[in-house]
């Protein structure tokens, strides 16, 4: 597992084509924000299937639980995006945190595809 680093507002991608094969993780260190908005994208509908859940954490290692995510478009809230293999996978979540770390943690089912991300602090 890798931290991203946030250091300053404005959009940083924290997952580069990942895939979709097996179970992953990536850290994102928080410094202090309490909002932060991201986005979950892959390449194409695929094969793949899983589960994504942004989950807190105080070490950026250990998940202490789940987090609510707020679509961006829909509104719609949930502690999980399922990811399916007959859709494209193009979320924006906003999550409110008081944690030091997220980690954004790929529940693998099946198949493959790569995963992207991108993460924004909001003020």
């Amino acid at each position: 597992m890798t931290t991203t680093d946030l250091l300053t507002t404005g959009q940083t991608q924290c997952i580069s084509s990942v895939a979709m094969t097996a179970d992953s993780t990536q850290a994102i260190a928080m410094h202090g924000a309490r909002h932060a908005r991201i986005k979950l994208t892959s390449a194409a509908p695929g094969s793949r299937a899983g589960v994504i859940y942004i989950q807190e954490s105080q070490d950026g290692a250990t998940a202490d639980n789940n987090c609510t995510l707020t679509n961006k478009t829909s509104g719609v809230v949930a502690t999980s995006i399922t990811v399916t293999t007959s859709t494209l996978l193009d979320a924006v979540v906003d999550i409110e945190t008081d944690a030091p770390f997220l980690i954004i943690f790929f529940d693998y089912t099946s198949g493959s595809g790569t995963l992207n991300g991108y993460v924004t602090i909001k003020e």
